[in-house]
């Protein structure tokens, strides 16, 4: 059975923005978007994740240090 896409539902789920000072970028998108992001270390590589509710079925996705 195919579902069907709605206003309710989005295309893109997850995205990753790499940056050169995990830090420093941040501190940038907590002070413009008023949030608190999350660091985290996967596979060896340092993120830092923007917070998401996975029932509301937003977007959500990281920093990523590259």
């Amino acid at each position: 059975m195919e579902k069907k896409m709605s206003s309710e539902t989005n295309a893109i789920n997850w995205f990753d923005i790499s940056v050169n000072d995990i830090k420093r970028a941040s501190k940038f998108y907590e002070t413009i978007l008023e949030i608190k992001t999350n660091p985290v270390e996967m596979m060896g590589m340092k993120m830092a994740m923007f917070p998401y509710d996975p029932s509301k079925g937003k977007i959500s996705g990281a920093l990523v240090q590259s």
